[in-house]
């Protein structure tokens, strides 16, 4: 358990990282602020973000999950691509009830709840080497536990 901890720290801090609040506001306003005419760079930073954590979710989350992380968050990168006009419309066009605004905060939530199933999957993990590892001791700790608590037979 002690180099399942080690990833967790390690991959949380990761994402702390690339979560840095203050980071992110300055990109979005240093790139809305370069060229109020072009609003797509403005996102880049946004997309780049849920892409990265995405990823990052899907190489270390459980396999079977992967795929369909990958089409949703392109999914969702694709919608915000056409209301900025970053991408053309495809086939599937936005729902009138869209906005750039809506679409970042369905980005935000994916995210997040990407992040809190990798979590789940980490702590189930947890617990299944635990319970392997107490399952091979229960005997030895089971006797130990007698002889401590239980007072000893005179012969």
């Amino acid at each position: 358990t002690q180099s399942t901890w080690g990833i967790r720290t390690r991959v949380g801090q990761e994402i702390r990282d690339v979560l840095d609040w203050d980071v992110l506001k300055n990109r979005l306003r240093s790139s809305g602020s370069a060229s109020p005419t072009a609003p797509p760079q403005r996102f880049e930073s946004i997309t780049g973000l849920v892409l990265y954590v995405i990823n990052r979710v899907g190489q270390l989350g459980a396999p079977a999950r992967e795929e369909e992380l990958h089409a949703q968050a392109q999914a969702l990168v694709t919608r915000l691509g056409v209301l900025t006009g970053a991408t053309a419309p495809s086939t599937s066009t936005p729902s009138s009830s869209d906005t750039i605004g809506s679409v970042v905060v369905e980005m935000f939530k994916f995210m997040f709840e990407a992040i809190r199933q990798l979590r789940q999957d980490i702590a189930t993990y947890s617990l299944q080497m635990v319970s392997q590892e107490l399952a091979n001791k229960a005997t030895e700790y089971e006797k130990e536990f007698a002889s401590e608590c239980l007072p000893s037979v005179s012969e």
